[in-house]
């Protein structure tokens, strides 16, 4: 149902980011997609990245899509893009992500405080980081946030 909600959403409002992430993450929820629902879920992912490339949440989408597929395609992607803004909260929080699935504890927490005072008002840096303290490698600590306007639905 998600999925039919999020195309007819898309289809009404092309130029909407919200629209693509609402098409989107129908997709993403979905563990026990069968191989065509796959591609045209890659596919719209791809599409949606080129049309909305500053948009952080379907930016995450695509890095869950490469951790899923190939782990050094993320570690890759979040490595570059840090390089290329390392005053960004979301490149540093994933810096954090890739230490911590490398079991570096010591260097994902650097890391996750360094993003939570890039960025004082996203909140799930300053709790990945919280999290991150009282834990330790393989826990999950690091989440995805994918919010909506509904102002631009």
């Amino acid at each position: 149902l998600m999925r039919e909600v999020g195309r007819e959403l898309r289809e009404r409002l092309p130029q909407s980011d919200s629209a693509a992430k609402a098409e989107l993450i129908g997709y993403l929820a979905d563990d026990n997609l069968p191989p065509e629902g796959k591609h045209y879920y890659e596919a719209k992912l791809d599409e949606a990245r080129q049309q909305f490339p500053e948009n952080w949440e379907i930016y995450e989408m695509d890095l869950i899509r490469k951790k899923s597929t190939n782990e050094k395609l993320y570690d890759d992607e979040i490595k570059k893009y840090y390089s290329q803004n390392p005053n960004s909260g979301i490149a540093t929080y994933h810096m954090g992500c890739s230490a911590w699935n490398h079991a570096d504890k010591v260097r994902a927490l650097e890391f996750f405080d360094v993003a939570k005072k890039i960025a004082p008002q996203d909140k799930r840096f300053a709790d990945t980081y919280s999290k991150a303290s009282t834990l330790s490698p393989p826990e999950k600590v690091c989440t995805v946030q994918i919010n909506f306007n509904p102002e631009q639905f």
